[in-house]
């Protein structure tokens, strides 16, 4: 009775409150296997990463990953036509915590002169895709971080971080709806549970099209741990008082939260808005989903 009543009282608040903290979802990534990124083309595209893998082989790695965002904050969509239609929209620009994975070496520094840097790649996105061809179409619930330095056309170094909850045949065409309107709280919902999670690292020639025997793409899942932190407004700390703090008891910072994880992530997105209509468009990016901007 307490938990229903405290929701109760966060949905009839939230519509005057002004904006939410940002949170922290904490995960335990489980890598299983790593494959080398080889010549684009050379093999069939991965479908979760946009490049072409080698053979895999086991590679067994363990690590706590945290990731930090603020589910009220839109930074616009982008979307592609033509024979297929391709929608991101953005949330909150996340944080992360370290990759403990081997990097491959790189060919290239940002200090070197004539560098080109590109660490403004940090994402949480909902991504609508469908192709008209066949009638595919999926919705992907994910989070992905980028970052590259290299010579312009002759070197390239970098990594990718991805983590994913893809659902397939979810559009019914060019027109559905859900194209027009995405749900904050269903998000936030998607990507507390376990994930996917993929890791590439690289060095590239340009003039060749050949990786460094070192670039690889590791793979595996990211489980969902808990919230790590719950935005906790001072508005909402006076009117709940004891109510909350008894809930707080048993829901705390940090623990495990197969139990009451529904009860802590009500705490986080009820704060915020719900959905939130198309934000202002941003300039398109066809190749968003191919995390590497290469010229191949």
């Amino acid at each position: 009775m307490l938990r229903i009543a405290l929701l109760a009282l966060l949905l009839l608040l939230r519509s005057a409150i002004a904006g939410a903290e940002p949170i922290t979802l904490q995960y335990l990534v489980n890598v299983t296997t790593r494959a080398n990124l080889v010549p684009n083309g050379s093999t069939p595209h991965d479908e979760r990463v946009g490049l072409s893998l080698g053979p895999g082989e086991a590679y067994p790695a363990q690590f706590d990953f945290f990731m930090t965002f603020d589910p009220a904050v839109s930074s616009g969509h982008s979307e592609t036509g033509g024979p297929v239609r391709d929608v991101f929209f953005f949330h909150g620009t996340p944080t992360f915590s370290a990759v403990p994975l081997p990097m491959a070496v790189p060919l290239v520094t940002a200090d070197q002169p004539g560098a080109s840097v590109d660490n403004a790649s940090a994402q949480t996105f909902t991504r609508q895709f469908w192709r008209a061809s066949d009638d595919t179409s999926f919705t992907n619930y994910g989070v992905r971080n980028v970052q590259t330095v290299q010579q312009p056309n002759v070197v390239q170094s970098g990594f990718t971080m991805l983590l994913s909850r893809r659902y397939q045949g979810t559009l019914s065409g060019r027109n559905d709806p859900a194209f027009d309107y995405v749900n904050s709280l269903a998000y936030l919902n998607e990507i507390s549970n376990d994930l996917e999670f993929d890791f590439s690292t690289w060095s590239y020639f340009y003039s060749t099209g050949d990786f460094t025997a070192d670039s690889y793409n590791y793979r595996g899942t990211a489980v969902f741990v808990g919230v790590q932190s719950v935005p906790e407004p001072s508005t909402l700390l006076i009117l709940i008082g004891g109510g909350l703090a008894t809930l707080a008891g048993r829901v705390s910072r940090g623990i495990r939260l197969r139990r009451f994880r529904s009860a802590a992530v009500a705490l986080a997105i009820l704060t915020v808005p719900v959905s939130y209509a198309r934000a202002d468009p941003i300039p398109p990016d066809t190749d968003l989903y191919l995390v590497l901007r290469l010229k191949l």
